[in-house]
C-alpha cells in the first residue's frame, strides 16, 4: 500500500484504540519511512495495574480483534486484515519492553541481524522479546531503551530511516 493509505489506516486505527491503550505507535516500515508498505506494524503499551480510561485492560485485545479479520491472537501478538491491508499488533505491559519492541519492530529485518550480530561480537545478547541487551552468562540487563542499545552496539543513534 502507499503512504497516503497507511497515513488513513495509522489515523484511524490510533483513534479507535488510543482509550485502550497507554500507548500506541506505528512501526516497521512506516517508521522508517518507506513510501510502498507490505502491512502496518504497531505497538501498544497496555496497563497491567488499572482500568484503562474505565475499560479494563483485556479490552484491548477484544478492540483490535473487533477492527477486522483476525488471523492470529495469542501471546504478544494480534495479526488482523482492515482494509483489505495486513496489521500487526505487538503488545506488552512493560514500559522497557516497550522501548525495545520499538527498536525491533521499526526493523528492518536486516538491521536487526546486524545488531544482533554486534552484540554477539561484543559478548551480549540482544532479546527481541523485550528483555533488551543482556549479559548472557549473568542474565542481567544491560540496555533496555532504544536509544541506549543503539549508543551501545553502534556507537551512535542512527534515524529510524537509516536503519536498513
Amino acid at each position: 500500500m502507499n503512504r497516503k493509505k497507511a497515513r488513513d489506516i495509522i489515523l484511524d486505527i490510533t483513534e479507535r484504540l488510543s482509550p485502550f491503550c497507554i500507548k500506541i505507535e506505528p512501526v516497521g516500515s512506516w517508521r522508517r519511512g518507506k513510501e510502498e508498505l507490505h502491512d502496518i506494524d504497531f505497538i501498544c503499551l497496555e496497563s497491567s495495574t488499572r482500568k484503562i480510561f474505565g475499560q479494563p485492560k483485556e479490552q484491548l485485545r477484544y478492540q483490535i480483534e473487533r477492527l477486522g479479520d483476525c488471523l492470529s491472537s495469542g501471546g504478544k501478538s494480534i495479526r488482523i486484515i482492515y482494509r483489505d491491508e495486513q496489521i500487526d499488533f505487538y503488545i506488552t505491559r512493560d514500559t522497557k519492553a516497550y522501548s525495545v519492541l520499538k527498536l525491533i519492530r521499526t526493523g528492518s529485518a536486516e538491521f536487526n541481524r546486524k545488531l544482533c550480530g554486534i552484540a554477539k561480537k561484543k559478548g551480549m545478547k540482544l532479546k527481541a522479546d523485550g528483555g533488551g541487551l543482556i549479559n548472557p552468562e549473568t542474565k542481567l540487563q544491560i540496555a533496555w531503551d532504544e536509544e541506549e542499545i543503539l549508543k551501545k552496539l553502534l556507537g551512535h543513534v542512527p534515524k529510524p530511516e537509516e536503519r536498513e
